[in-house]
Parts: C-alpha cells; structure tokens; sequence
C-alpha cells in the first residue's frame, strides 16, 4: 500500500490547483495560500515544542484560521482535538483531562468572547501548560 504523506498531499493539491478559491469564509484564500499558511504554522507549533502524537486542542470556530489550525496541527505531527466552539470551559477542561491533551489552540468562541480569560482558565483546569491563543 503506497503511503501518502499529508505535506505530499497539500504540495499535489496547491500544485494542482493554486490560484483557485480554496476556503471563503468572510475572506477568500486559494490553495497556494493554505499550503503557506499551513506551513507556517506548522513549523511555528514545532518551534514551541509539539511532538508527533502530541495531541492538540483545537477550540475554535470554523472559518480560516480554524482551517490552518487544524491542517498545520497534523503536518506538524500533532493529533488535532476538535472542540465544539460552543462548549462552556469546565466542559471543555474535562474534556481536556480526558484525551490527554497537551496544547491548547484557540480561536473565536461564545466562552472566549464573553470572557477573555476564560480560556486560559480551561487550559489551565485541563492540565494543559502550553497554549496558543488566536485573535
């Protein structure tokens, strides 16, 4: 069985379709930007310090960012724990505990934005030292 790596993948596809829309959600990014984008974060979540089968939260809406988030999560060999954006911070740090989650990406979300330290208060209720905050 032929093995396809995920940077391999991403490479084929804005190779093949570069230009082209790729994600509209308020902006437009083509593919050659989401192959940047991810690239970059990707090696910025290495930099920090995540490892293969570290495993990453990802509390986020949907939209670019949350698109990057989760792509640049896997390329840097991290396994993306997706949260639902509308979960409330004891949830989301059970949840946390839970999967044995060690990084923390956050986005926009109903709890963050009604309370900006409500965030790194779930993080840190999960057990998790290290997180990244966006926007």
């Amino acid at each position: 069985m032929n093995e396809l790596r995920f940077s391999a993948w991403l490479n084929g596809i804005a190779a093949k379709y570069g230009d082209r829309p790729a994600i509209t959600c308020g902006q437009t990014v083509t593919y050659s930007q989401v192959k940047t984008y991810t690239l970059r974060f990707a090696q910025r979540l290495i930099r920090m310090g995540v490892k293969k089968g570290d495993r990453v939260v990802l509390w986020a809406v949907n939209g670019i960012d949350w698109m990057v988030g989760f792509l640049g999560t896997v390329m840097a060999g991290g396994v993306a724990v997706l949260m639902n954006y509308g979960l409330n911070g004891e949830d989301v740090a059970q949840l946390e505990k839970l999967v044995g989650a060690s990084w923390m990406i956050v986005g926009g979300n109903k709890v963050s934005a009604a309370d900006p330290n409500a965030a790194a208060k779930a993080a840190l209720d999960g057990g998790i030292p290290r997180s990244i905050f966006s926007r």
